[in-house]
């Protein structure tokens, strides 16, 4: 699903391959067309912070890790 504009006042989006005229949508369409958009930018944020996340947690780990290696060497 994509937004296109065709000129300056007629905005086209394309649905299942067929493009539509925003406009010519019902009220319920557009509401549903914000509602898809809406929850595609809340997808991509939440998949931005899971990366953030399993990178800090990997860090953290290998953090632990060398912190450990550090006890090890002075028990001995």
């Amino acid at each position: 699903m994509t937004k296109k504009k065709v000129s300056e006042d007629k905005q086209m989006i394309t649905i299942d391959g067929e493009d539509y005229a925003f406009d010519d949508l019902t009220d319920l369409q557009k509401y549903m067309l914000e509602q898809v958009m809406d929850l595609k930018g809340r997808i991509k944020t939440a998949r931005m912070h899971l990366d953030q996340l399993k990178v800090a947690s990997a860090e953290f780990g290998r953090t632990l890790s060398e912190s450990m290696k550090g006890n090890n060497d002075e028990a001995a």
